[in-house]
């Protein structure tokens, strides 16, 4: 399996009440979506429904990306996320 890693920083996103900072460990491509929810869902296991940066619903055919956040755990985004998070790139709200 071809790893990529990638050196990552710190995103910031606002909610409503405030501004939440994550940082992210690392980053390296995972599995096509339906693929994982198959393997999850036989064994009774929960499944995230949307990518944790952008909330976007995931769709069988979609390439995931596991990242560790820092604080979180490791959670799944999608492929314009992991292209956001492994160019350093910052989202600050107003």
């Amino acid at each position: 399996m071809n790893r990529q890693r990638m050196q990552v920083k710190t995103l910031k996103r606002t909610i409503p009440s405030r501004i939440e900072s994550f940082t992210f460990v690392w980053i390296r491509k995972f599995q096509n979506y339906g693929v994982h929810k198959g393997c999850r869902d036989r064994m009774k296991m929960s499944v995230p429904k949307t990518c944790f940066w952008c909330r976007r619903k995931w769709q069988e055919e979609d390439q995931t990306w596991l990242t560790a956040v820092d604080g979180k755990g490791n959670k799944m985004v999608c492929e314009s996320c992991a292209t956001l998070i492994g160019d350093n790139s910052t989202e600050e709200g107003d």
